[in-house]
């Protein structure tokens, strides 16, 4: 899943087992 940051940064989530 990606999504965007309040700062404009793109934060990458992995999720794990899924």
């Amino acid at each position: 899943m990606i999504r965007l940051n309040t700062n404009g940064s793109i934060d990458y989530t992995f999720s794990i087992g899924t």
